[in-house]
């Protein structure tokens, strides 16, 4: 704006200077012409600064090192004048901030939650001599997705173990039963009626179940960018790998403020999972102690190999 209005002032000086050297009537029009350009720029701006929208435009979600780009995009029913503004960006995993110009390519070096906000926008006139700062400040939020990482699943995770038996719903078929007094609309086939004629009470045969336990992937949200990259890639593909084997997990993971338990139950909600984990700021210490992570049933740590 400040070189505009340098030009703007080089031009109008020189019109004077011809007209007070010159004397001719074109002369006079010509400075006229000159010092009423502004305003005549910002009577038929007026409209169209007003009436613009704009945002920004920018994918949702792009793959960690794809390159991505953050452009205002504006609207209206006249030719937009331009708008000029900062962006800012901040990951909120990583805590690292960058401030760019619109069009710029956006850091997705690391994976996390990129909030774009713009700083300081103005819209201008056509001539670019006057402006004013726009009010609604358009917020966007980028995903930047972890790529899979392979990892093998320790045995203890690939095995279920059952940790304990309960009645199965129905009764039915079943190679385990628990021993107990009839109960009135109890299913009669089922009683036992050898321990009833021991016992002289009647002893009915519940079918029993196992309770499976439920599996964990447990990491701590903290390290280097890198570490942090490494960490979510292998949880990306071991949650994968169980969901290709049916089989539902939690994600516990160790943040600065407690931990979090996720549910993975399908591919939505791991979706769910990995974003509420890009968007939560890393710790700056591991919470877990090394001496503990060899009892945990599947610990993802973020060392290189």
């Amino acid at each position: 704006m400040l070189g505009r209005r340098i030009t703007y002032g080089t031009v109008l000086a020189c019109s004077f200077l011809f007209y007070c050297f010159f004397e001719e009537w074109f002369a006079w029009i010509l400075l006229l012409m000159t010092a009423c350009l502004p305003i005549f720029s910002l009577a038929v701006s007026l409209v169209p600064m007003l009436m613009t929208k704009w945002t920004f435009c920018c994918p949702q979600r792009v793959q960690v090192g794809v390159p991505a780009r953050i452009a205002p995009e504006l609207s209206g029913p006249l030719p937009a004048p331009p708008v000029r503004c900062r962006v800012k960006l901040q990951n909120r995993l990583t805590g690292d901030r960058y401030v760019g110009e619109p069009g710029e390519h956006v850091p997705t070096d690391h994976c996390g939650l990129v909030s774009v906000t713009c700083h300081k926008p103005y819209i201008y006139d056509y001539l670019g001599l006057f402006r004013w700062k726009l009010k609604n400040h358009p917020e966007r939020a980028l995903y930047v997705w972890p790529r899979p990482i392979a990892q093998d699943l320790p045995a203890t995770v690939a095995q279920r173990t059952v940790t304990l038996w309960r009645p199965k719903p129905g009764g039915g078929f079943s190679e385990n039963h628990d021993l107990r007094l009839y109960r009135p609309g109890d299913d009669l086939r089922n009683i036992h009626w050898k321990m009833a004629a021991k016992t002289g009470k009647l002893i009915y045969r519940e079918a029993m179940e196992p309770v499976q336990k439920e599996l964990q992937l447990t990491l701590t949200l903290s390290g280097t960018p890198e570490e942090l990259d490494r960490k979510l890639g292998r949880l990306l593909y071991l949650s994968s790998r169980l969901l290709e084997q049916e089989l539902t997990h939690q994600v516990v993971c160790h943040v600065e403020k407690g931990c979090l338990t996720l549910p993975v139950t399908d591919v939505p909600s791991q979706e769910q999972m990995l974003r509420t984990l890009l968007a939560t700021p890393a710790t700056k210490g591991e919470a877990i102690p090394p001496e503990e992570r060899s009892s945990l049933a599947c610990y993802i740590g973020g060392e290189p190999g």
